[in-house]
């Protein structure tokens, strides 16, 4: 009988710690002019390319290679004429981490190498090798 009556008591504590959970985070929304796939004529990373789509990052990492990583947050603003973008995702060592942009006249440039002009994927044969049947 005691063991009866202890299991309706913790009942409802269980049911109060399972109701605690955090809330689901919301949906973050990226804008239509980030996403696509993003190519640039630079003689340091012509060979690299990056997709951003509604939920998530993929950065080339080697001729075959990339990794991906989901979106989890999403900042803007304006500066001088161009829109600041920071996409928070989670990076390979599980800390979160920013890729920084700035969107001007339809170019992209990270922040971080601003010499380097990116410009949305219009070639085929520069596309992710998975989507190329045949390759």
């Amino acid at each position: 009988m005691r063991r009866h009556s202890l299991f309706w008591l913790t009942l409802p504590a269980a049911s109060v710690v399972i109701g605690c959970g955090t809330p689901q985070d919301q949906a973050v929304h990226v804008p239509a002019a980030l996403l696509g796939v993003w190519v640039n004529e630079s003689a340091i990373m012509a060979d690299r390319v990056f997709e951003i789509t509604p939920e998530e990052l993929f950065f080339q990492t080697a001729p075959d290679a990339y990794t991906l990583h989901a979106i989890e947050g999403l900042e803007v603003a304006e500066c001088e004429g161009a829109l600041d973008y920071d996409l928070e995702y989670r990076g390979l060592s599980g800390e979160a981490e920013f890729f920084r942009l700035t969107l001007s006249g339809g170019a992209l440039r990270m922040r971080s190498r601003p010499e380097v002009r990116w410009m949305r994927n219009a070639a085929p044969e520069r596309d992710w090798p998975w989507r190329r049947p045949g390759v």
